[in-house]
């Protein structure tokens, strides 16, 4: 499966009082114009016994403006790359006939398919930038929010630095620069792992 689609990105937490610090710093004030701004809403489903987390995979289906995005991801042996399948559909509810495809279309026996249910959902405002570093192309997007689970919730205020085109490298190499510049630490949890 060495053609599955990839997505290599980097965490950081970050306390939501140091998120202008770091767009004033003078490092980051000229490459961080206005954001793209959106609100991101997704549902995370799985079984009870958690099924799909116990096989490393995650299905949301996420709600921007007017779309709905399924999503199927799962961890791979690499650091911070995980494979990723992405779809459109019209409902709040999984489309598990498109999933044939993916890692997660061989787990899907009938009794998985009618046990898979809504498990959490994060609420995330999301502010968006596009980095351009030595011809490498990054998707810098500071995510406040919540994850909210049945009886309880917690907050998200992260970083995210994803790789759209080029060097990994270059990841690291921002992700010193915004550790140096405000008080930020790499989280290896993505929200499902939190969820």
């Amino acid at each position: 499966m060495d053609n599955e689609p990839k997505e290599i990105e980097l965490k950081l937490r970050i306390d939501p009082q140091d998120i202008a610090a770091l767009r004033n710093h003078p490092r980051f004030a000229m490459v961080l114009p206005e954001p793209i701004r959106e609100t991101l809403n997704s549902i995370y489903f799985d079984t009870d016994n958690r099924f799909l987390y116990k096989h490393g995979l995650t299905l949301r289906v996420s709600q921007i403006g007017e779309r709905r995005i399924q999503t199927v991801k799962t961890a791979t042996s690499a650091f911070l790359e995980r494979s990723e399948w992405e779809q459109a559909i019209e409902s709040d509810q999984p489309d598990l006939a498109r999933w044939r495809e993916s890692a997660l279309g061989p787990l899907l026996t009938y009794d998985v398919r009618n046990a898979l249910q809504p498990i959490f959902e994060t609420r995330i405002n999301r502010r968006s930038y596009g980095l351009n570093e030595n011809g490498t192309e990054i998707l810098l997007a500071i995510d406040e929010g919540q994850i909210i689970a049945t009886g309880s919730y917690c907050p998200i205020c992260e970083i995210e630095l994803e790789l759209k085109r080029g060097n990994p490298r270059e990841l690291f190499k921002i992700a010193r620069e915004i550790v140096s510049s405000v008080p930020a630490q790499l989280d290896v949890k993505s929200k499902p792992e939190r969820g």
